[in-house]
């Protein structure tokens, strides 16, 4: 790509592994704790909204559909949303999926729905979770909001056209 006059690249969630230093600037986007130039998003903020707006409707006890914690970019708001609900007296239970698909999200929704404190509110870690969560809540007959709360995290266009609209925590464009 540098042949090809390519000045830098900006790395969104992404490991690129071992670059050699200067070979071609990079700009990390949502990659907490890499060194060099980034932009890191307010993930744990995020997961404080959404804890907030969740426990202020009322739900005592909420899910998180995420890919794992462990990732820098979900370690955040897994926290964030954690100590929104601690201050409100909810609880959280985590359902952690292999990535971000819709598919993820209905896997997710699936394995806590299928716990003995079932979550009554659902957070997603991203919008095609929240979609494939929707899907899933859908296919089991639930009518969202009414028998089940659904909201994300990482606002993104097709989460904007979903029916119900979903809440979603985004960030400024």
């Amino acid at each position: 790509m540098t042949a090809r006059g390519v000045a830098g690249f900006v790395v969104l969630s992404a490991d690129v592994g071992r670059v050699p230093p200067g070979v071609v600037p990079l700009v990390y986007v949502d990659r907490p704790g890499r060194t060099g130039c980034g932009i890191d998003l307010d993930a744990e903020g995020a997961g404080r909204l959404l804890g907030e707006h969740l426990a202020g409707h009322g739900h005592r006890q909420v899910g998180l559909v995420t890919a794992p914690v462990a990732w820098p970019n979900m370690t955040g708001l897994e926290r964030g949303l954690r100590l929104a609900l601690e201050a409100w007296g909810s609880g959280l239970v985590v359902a952690e999926v292999a990535g971000f698909h819709t598919e993820d999200g209905r896997r997710g929704l699936g394995d806590l729905l299928a716990r003995p404190d079932r979550p009554t509110a659902i957070a997603a870690a991203g919008a095609m979770l929240a979609l494939g969560v929707l899907e899933e809540a859908g296919a089991r007959g639930l009518r969202v909001p009414a028998d089940l709360a659904v909201a994300g995290y990482a606002d993104a266009a097709p989460a904007r056209f979903s029916a119900p609209p979903l809440t979603m925590v985004g960030f400024p464009e």
